[in-house]
């Protein structure tokens, strides 16, 4: 049950209660919902929920070929993520009647760096890229001895500890790699780094 209590100005209270039924079945379950590459078609999804109506859609892509089976086809996008969902009828065993969504990361080609462009010298900042799993992140600074990679930090968001002397000309670069998927993504970001005076 869910209680909902609320006071007037005056500190007259009043309640109401909701009953909600949570069914114990499962959804339907979505088969391989796993990153892909930007532009990737014919990338095949299926469920093995046994029943007598499939209703799928997709965001981020376009769905090709399978509706109202247990098998489709999807053409996607530039990315970063689409998501398929998928509601079912009729179904032996019976499953929850309320849609499956899963979200599918899609590999750009290329990336846009978070953080700050203007940073003053000996300063750190922090950077980061979205997270695509199964991805092999690599950064680096352009000149090398601008600044400084802290280690330690997650894959997809690194501090970085800025030197001296100014400079106008610093780049951020990062480039992810898939090995299972067989592409990668690129981005840069120009940092100006400011003296002190």
């Amino acid at each position: 049950n869910v209680k909902l209590i609320v006071k007037t100005m005056c500190g007259c209270p009043d309640s109401v209660i909701k009953t909600i039924t949570v069914n114990s079945s499962p959804g339907p379950k979505i088969i391989c919902p796993s990153t892909v590459c930007a532009g990737k078609t014919n990338v095949p999804y299926s469920t093995d929920a046994n029943c007598t109506s499939y209703n799928w859609s997709v965001t981020g892509g376009t769905l090709i070929a399978g509706q109202n089976t247990d098998k489709i086809l999807v053409n996607w996008g530039a990315g970063p993520e689409g998501t398929i969902t998928l509601s079912t009828a009729n179904c032996n065993p019976a499953d929850c009647n309320t849609p499956t969504t899963v979200t599918i990361p899609i590999l750009p080609a290329s990336l846009s760096i978070n953080g700050p462009v203007t940073v003053c010298q000996y300063t750190t900042t922090n950077y980061s890229v979205p997270s695509f799993p199964g991805g092999v992140y690599s950064w680096s600074i352009v000149p090398s001895t601008e600044g400084t990679i802290i280690p330690g930090q997650a894959a997809n968001k690194i501090s970085v500890q800025w030197s001296y002397p100014p400079s106008p000309n610093a780049k951020i670069i990062v480039t992810i790699t898939n090995p299972f998927i067989d592409c990668e993504s690129s981005g840069s970001l120009d940092v100006t780094i400011l003296g002190n005076f």
